[in-house]
């Protein structure tokens, strides 16, 4: 994959992920990433700045970050502003080479229907955002400019977008026009 990677000219790089929740003994990810010192593309590790131990969360990753071979962090999704700022401080001041990058979902209907009937573990979203796509819109556009005040890289999250209607919902988010639709045939 690396020698196809680098001949098509597109990066790609590789993100160790364990899921959340206890753990029994050891974590995976953690024992993986702290191991790498020189992988062939690079590699990104998870980190929840919505922790409510976030003493544990940043020692899980300083062990992620061990052995030098991390290149980035990708942050789980939530609209907690402020433990967003705090802890993106504390990255920045602690680790300032990585790259960080920050999940962003849509803010949609189907998706705030889905995240107020079966939240996804370690989600923290506000009752704000949870009220409907126009006040999520406003809460994920502050959340934007916390990402943007802190150099983090956006990446827009499931369920991606698939319509032209979805197109429509980032362009608004990232202040761009939206491109113009495909007429249909009839």
């Amino acid at each position: 994959l690396a020698a196809r990677s680098q001949a098509s000219g597109v990066a790609l790089s590789t993100l160790l992920v364990s899921g959340s929740g206890k753990r029994k003994k050891g974590h995976f990810a953690s024992d993986l990433a702290g191991a790498l010192n020189a992988p062939p593309s690079p590699v990104g590790v998870a980190f929840n700045p919505y922790e409510d131990d976030m003493e544990k969360e940043r020692a899980a990753l300083a062990a992620k970050l061990k052995g030098g071979g991390v290149s980035s962090v990708w942050l789980q999704f939530g609209v907690r502003l402020e433990d967003l700022d705090r802890e993106l401080l504390w990255l920045r001041a602690s680790f300032p080479s990585l790259e960080l990058v920050g999940s962003v979902f849509l803010p949609t209907k189907k998706l705030i229907a889905q995240q107020k009937f079966r939240p996804w573990n370690g989600v923290a979203l506000s009752d704000e955002y949870l009220s409907g796509p126009e006040a999520a819109e406003r809460v994920t556009r502050q959340l934007l400019a916390v990402y943007a005040k802190h150099d983090v890289r956006p990446l827009v999250e499931a369920p991606g977008v698939r319509t032209a209607k979805d197109l429509a919902v980032v362009s608004r988010l990232f202040g761009e026009p939206a491109p113009p639709a495909k007429k249909r045939r009839l």
